[in-house]
């Protein structure tokens, strides 16, 4: 099941997306396997975790998400601010 496995280009998109928000690599953690649908959180010791999904691609994922953070679980209206 290499496919649920995160690739290099699917770090290259979510690390394109948390660098120009300003989000330092190191707060970011990302769960290794695939799994859907996918999540986004800020954790309490202020890590964001991402948890890319099976059946969408890490750029796809990633972009609807600085416009739809409420359904990745994060409580701020952008994701692009907040995170």
């Amino acid at each position: 099941m290499a496919e649920d496995l995160i690739t290099m280009e699917d770090m290259a998109a979510i690390f394109e997306v948390t660098d120009a928000l300003g989000i330092h690599r190191e707060s970011v953690r990302v769960e290794l396997n695939k799994k859907d649908p996918g999540s986004i959180q800020r954790v309490a010791d202020g890590m964001v975790e991402i948890t890319l999904p099976v059946n969408e691609s890490a750029e796809i994922f990633c972009k609807k998400a600085t416009y739809r953070p409420r359904s990745h679980g994060v409580r701020t209206g952008r994701l692009c601010t907040r995170l």
